[in-house]
């Protein structure tokens, strides 16, 4: 199958099954992505201008997405991720092909595509993990052609990449570790391979450097994640649910991998082998890294269908083989897949409607009180959103007041500080909001974040701490309650 083709069924595949994410708004990772991306465009620089805890790769191709596609972040966020999708089957199909697997190449292709943009595991797009798997896949397949020395160190670069786009992309220098043995040259390969990602990092800490971030983005991205792991380790945020979904919602491919990895060992075919075990390190690292993060949601799991295809390629080739083989009851090698595709096919109708039922109800609260905004601030005025709700600043398309644009790192202990809160204020004080909305929780009283102003109990996954009483007293003598817009309160500051 041509190329070409491959990224157009990829693609509209991509697109098919993150349609309901397009329709309905980001989830709150997405929306805040998009939000620093359309920020970034603007002038406000991540972690100084806007604040955020993920590797800079994710801002900066949804900056640049909004460039191609101006209008509206979201749309440009959601783009830019169905693109994404639609290279990673075009790489995998081209590294499977060169393996010598022909009809099984373009099946598996779009399948781990499916795999990462259905529902469950893509909340609709625009997450990290599907932007970081494209260099990732591509890392993995320059890898198995064991390059010379320019190429490992083109390896290294694509994987710092995706490491830069995503954190748990790491677990891919598992995978790349094994495909780097190569008798005398092993050591030449590891070397070039991490001179090659070595210049990725010392690119990012100049350019860093040169804007004076530096020490916000260490802040954020070393101090704060290890501090929210603490916070939060294996708490209500991740868990059971989110293993058990992402998991069930990929046995479709979990099945025939695990059939390829168990006809890999028997492969007189040393490539075979180097493959699998590869591929098998890769998903055996990430898994390794859930439980060391001691949290897991389900879209950590984007990157998995990548390695997970290698090996079901080798697996769909040894059920042929097997039905091949058999005079009578050939369907048995073949049960096995049918009941993996059943068994995904039901997770996913069944438990997509609920997350995107979900998603869709703060998305649409959010899509209410954006146009409430925009009816009653002026567009050179800037608002500011108590809680978890970004999306609230792409909806009214005004600036945001402060460089928190959502509230958890205001709210993480071991991070967040009266320091912090007083820093706040003071951003709010140069340049007062026109209005401030609670979105701390789904309505007044109902549990939720930290209140502002109006009480209500706090339940959160750990990130609870309170040490907000002098923003309070603030927004009590600046700013008046107004309205109640989808559950939200609404203050407008006094005289304005």
């Amino acid at each position: 199958m041509p190329s070409a083709l491959i990224g157009l069924a990829s693609s509209g595949s991509a697109a098919a099954l993150m349609l309901p994410g397009l329709v309905i708004g980001p989830s709150l990772d997405a929306g805040v992505f998009a939000l620093v991306g359309a920020r970034l465009r603007s002038g406000a620089f991540p972690y100084v201008g806007t604040w955020d805890h993920k590797p800079p790769g994710i801002y900066l191709a949804d900056a640049a997405a909004g460039a191609i596609f101006p209008g509206h972040p979201w749309l440009a966020a959601w783009l830019v991720t169905v693109v994404a999708l639609g290279a990673t089957g075009v790489v995998l199909a081209a590294s499977l092909h060169r393996l010598g697997y022909t009809w099984e190449a373009p099946v598996v292709a779009i399948a781990a595509v499916g795999g990462m943009a259905q529902f469950i595991v893509s909340l609709g797009g625009g997450l990290t993990e599907q932007l970081a798997v494209v260099p990732a896949a591509a890392a993995f397949a320059l890898a198995i052609r064991q390059p010379h020395a320019r190429g490992w160190l083109v390896v290294g670069i694509l994987a710092a990449a995706a490491v830069g786009t995503s954190l748990p992309a790491i677990s891919l220098i598992a995978a790349l570790a094994v495909l780097a043995v190569d008798g005398p040259r092993t050591t030449r390969n590891l070397l070039n391979m991490l001179l090659g990602g070595m210049m990725v990092v010392v690119a990012a800490a100049l350019l860093l450097g040169v804007a004076g971030a530096l020490p916000a983005t260490a802040d954020a991205l070393i101090h704060y994640n290890l501090v929210f792991r603490a916070a939060t380790f294996i708490n209500a945020g991740g868990g059971t649910a989110g293993v058990s979904g992402a998991t069930l919602s990929l046995v479709y491919l979990v099945v025939p991998a695990a059939l390829g990895a168990l006809a890999a060992r028997r492969s007189r075919d040393g490539l075979v082998r180097r493959v699998a075990l590869a591929a098998v390190g890769w998903a055996s690292a990430a898994v390794v890294l859930y439980f060391v993060q001691g949290r897991f949601e389900s879209h950590y799991a984007a990157l998995l269908p990548v390695p997970l295809a290698y090996l079901a390629a080798g697996g769909l080739r040894h059920t042929q083989q097997l039905v091949g083989r058999l005079r009578r009851r050939r369907w048995l090698p073949i049960a096995p897949l049918g009941i993996g595709v059943l068994v995904s096919a039901g997770v996913i109708a069944t438990s997509s409607p609920i997350m995107i039922a979900a998603i869709g109800a703060d998305a649409a609260r959010s899509h209410t009180i954006g146009l409430y905004l925009q009816g009653h601030v002026a567009t050179s005025e800037s608002i500011f959103v108590w809680g978890n709700a970004p999306q609230v600043y792409l909806e009214a398309q005004r600036p945001a007041a402060s460089r928190y644009v959502y509230a958890y790192p205001l709210t993480t202990p071991g991070y967040s500080s009266p320091e912090q809160v007083a820093g706040l204020i003071a951003e709010l004080s140069a340049r007062p909001p026109a209005m401030i909305v609670d979105a701390g929780s789904p309505a007044p009283g109902v549990p939720g974040l930290p209140p502002l102003l109006v009480p209500r109990p706090v339940a959160t996954d750990g990130r609870d701490y309170d040490a907000l009483d002098p923003l309070r007293a603030w927004v009590r003598a600046n700013y008046r309650l107004i309205a109640t817009v989808s559950g939200w309160p609404v203050y407008s500051r006094r005289g304005g």
